[in-house]
């Protein structure tokens, strides 16, 4: 009687647990909608695998994200992607400037990173102009504090005048910041950018083939007339400039002003918003050499914010449509300072973007005439970057996702945070290119003009796929040549297939981390070599010619170019 009852007992628990199996299995292929992608071979390959489970093989449930499912590494089952192109139409086009620069203005204030700065540098001049044209604004927080002194020699203070202290004008000062509660994440000094600094960088600027975007101090206002900007430093900068000749096709006011009370504690309104870009208008059609350069604003940052959205939609409806050129603003994923390597390649975190791009044309499409969108200050992660993080191969999958997005949504140029400076700088300290930097390079060298659609099956979110028509001079490409670019988030290999142009040769631009440090390589590798300067030179950037499906490496992104293609909106 005792060995029937531990032989039922057996038998009960052993069918309690296919229950559980069976039932596990049912509700996770009917209630997982990201099955629904899978080609029915693989499902039934996926279902049969659930129903027999094997401990050593639970990787194929449970993905990192437990929403997708994922082989393992040891499994026979390979992902097979074919991506097809809509090539009948297109709804924008990117300039050769779509890709654009910032450098901080308190480069000026800083004594040390002006002078490793060094204009004169071939090799700093050398790597400036591979990313030409361009764009660079010169801005940032730092904007609102810089007062411009051309007789200032910073260490002789006594042999030029008091630009500051004018009877006509005042800024805020450290003092009253710091009375008033001011962040001390900020440096709220208030400094002066020299009539030398000035030339440096505007000869530098013309030098490596770069197109100039100033940023005026908001910070002064008329004590005659509180809460109106006063224009008189910025004339100044003008006169002098207007002097020598100078080129400036491009001004901006302020910087994230939504975030004034926040930091500074106090706020500027829509209205009054609008009425300070007037005036700056006004000063510039006063110069022959300015008064058909674009003004571009209100620079607010982070549209999930609530009063940046609000600010935004004041600023346009109170008249700022009919001032400004274009609606700008900012935008980063994550906080610098708790940033991890993980957050740098989930699907979610990238998908912000999605949702930035998305408010942002919502916004200004309530005020007619609706405003082209500009991103005139972005990156990874605000507050300088996360360190570590930024400025590894990782961070490129963050910069070519946005890339893409603001292409396929219209944004006329997107401007990154920044070339010189910081944890998310393209250069290092010592000059030395960081992985976006051939990231971008390549981007530049590949992307222009129409903006194509692609789509590609199975479809999951951690896979990102963008087409574009070539540029045709750098690599010599004929007419109606195309460029796709993707991103791997996955941690496996995949294949890529192109039915769409079987059989056609291709060039393959596949980047890699460049050492076992894998996505935190300070490194980069393209087609298997590791990209390095050769004294002041740039490495040469080669295709790999390539026929057939492509394999692509686990946690990488690259471009691959259909020379052939003869897609007529690309002729």
């Amino acid at each position: 009687m005792h060995h029937h009852k531990r032989f039922w007992r057996k038998i009960l628990v052993l069918g309690l647990s296919m229950i559980i199996i069976v039932c596990t299995a049912e509700d996770f292929l009917k209630g997982d909608s990201n099955l629904k992608w899978l080609p029915v071979a693989q499902r039934r390959q996926v279902s049969s695998f659930v129903l027999k489970p094997r401990i050593t093989d639970l990787r194929y449930v449970m993905s990192r994200r437990p929403d997708v499912i994922v082989p393992s590494k040891n499994s026979a089952m390979k992902w097979k992607f074919n991506i097809h192109l809509n090539v009948s139409k297109s709804a924008y086009e990117t300039s050769m400037t779509f890709l654009s620069l910032c450098i901080a203005s308190s480069i000026f204030r800083n004594t040390t990173e002006w002078i490793h700065f060094n204009t004169g540098s071939q090799k700093l001049q050398n790597l400036a102009a591979a990313l030409s044209p361009a764009n660079l604004r010169l801005g940032g927080t730092a904007a609102d504090f810089l007062t411009f002194d051309p007789y200032s020699k910073k260490d002789d203070s006594a042999s030029s005048p008091d630009i500051t202290d004018k009877d006509d004008f005042f800024m805020l000062d450290a003092g009253l910041l710091w009375d008033a509660g001011f962040s001390k994440l900020h440096d709220s000094t208030n400094y002066t950018m020299t009539g030398k600094q000035w030339d440096s960088i505007t000869t530098f600027a013309q030098k490596v083939g770069w197109d100039l975007m100033f940023d005026f101090n908001l910070f002064k206002w008329h004590r005659w007339q509180e809460g109106l900007w006063d224009p008189s430093n910025a004339e100044l900068l003008l006169k002098y400039s207007a002097e020598r000749n100078v080129s400036i096709p491009a001004f901006q006011l302020g910087n994230e002003p939504n975030f004034y009370k926040r930091n500074f504690n106090f706020s500027i309104p829509g209205d009054t918003l609008v009425k300070d870009f007037a005036e700056l208008k006004r000063l510039t059609s006063e110069f022959d050499l300015y008064k058909n350069s674009k003004i571009y604003g209100p620079d607010v940052t982070g549209l999930h914010s609530y009063s940046s959205r609000l600010l935004l939609l004041e600023f346009l409806k109170d008249g700022g449509n009919k001032v400004v050129d274009a609606a700008s603003w900012h935008h980063y994923y994550l906080d610098g300072r708790t940033a991890t390597v993980e957050q740098f390649m989930d699907p979610k975190v990238l998908d912000g973007m999605k949702t930035e791009l998305q408010t942002a044309l919502n916004l200004t499409g309530q005020s007619p005439p609706v405003l082209p969108l500009r991103l005139t200050e972005t990156s990874s992660c605000y507050g300088g970057g996360a360190p570590g993080i930024s400025d590894r191969f990782v961070a490129g999958f963050m910069w070519l996702d946005k890339l893409g997005l603001c292409a396929q949504a219209g944004v006329t140029a997107v401007f990154r945070q920044t070339f010189y400076r910081g944890n998310y700088a393209l250069l290092s300290v010592d000059l030395d290119p960081n992985p976006d930097y051939y990231l971008s390079l390549l981007y530049k060298r590949l992307i222009l003009g129409p903006v194509l659609n692609a789509t590609f099956e199975p479809s999951i979110s951690h896979l990102r796929v963008y087409a574009h028509c070539v540029r045709r001079d750098f690599y010599n490409y004929p007419q109606g040549a195309v460029v796709l670019y993707y991103l791997n988030l996955r941690d496996s290999n995949v294949t890529l297939t192109l039915d769409q142009f079987e059989g056609q040769s291709l060039d393959l631009f596949l980047l890699s981390p460049g050492d076992g440090a894998g996505p935190l390589s300070k490194l980069v590798k393209l087609n298997g070599q590791t990209l390095t300067m050769q004294g002041p030179e740039l490495p040469p950037l080669n295709p790999s010619p390539h026929k057939g499906d492509i394999s692509v490496s686990a946690q990488s992104f690259g471009f691959i170019v259909v020379p052939n293609a003869q897609v007529k909106v690309c002729s």
